[in-house]
């Protein structure tokens, strides 16, 4: 068993965790679960209030942009985009709206 103990240790420490400070291994994991849980949360905030600061930059950028009514009809909303750009796409949505002053912030997520 103390061979055991020892081989684990040594990952254990490395993820800033010590055998020595709990009763069984499972404390060990769930420490470096809400560990790592922080972690993604910390990061999410900071992504977050980067993708809020990007939408302000946009928003400001097209303060002076004339805007449009975007119908609410989705038949209507269809034949205005095929009658604009051909097909009714992804981008041909977006080319849409930002052509009726509506910006949209593409964002190239994982």
């Amino acid at each position: 068993m103390p061979e055991l103990a020892q081989q684990i240790e040594r990952p254990a420490r490395f993820q800033g965790a010590s055998l020595r400070k709990h009763n069984n291994i499972t404390s060990i994991f769930s420490e470096t679960s809400s560990a790592k849980r922080a972690r993604i949360i910390q990061s999410q905030y900071g992504y977050a209030a980067y993708i809020r600061y990007l939408s302000l930059l946009v928003a400001d950028a097209c303060a002076h942009c004339p805007q449009a009514s975007l119908s609410t009809d989705p038949v209507e909303l269809r034949h205005s985009v095929m009658a604009a750009y051909g097909s009714f796409t992804l981008d041909a949505l977006v080319r849409y709206v930002w052509d009726l002053g509506i910006p949209v912030l593409g964002l190239d997520d994982p």
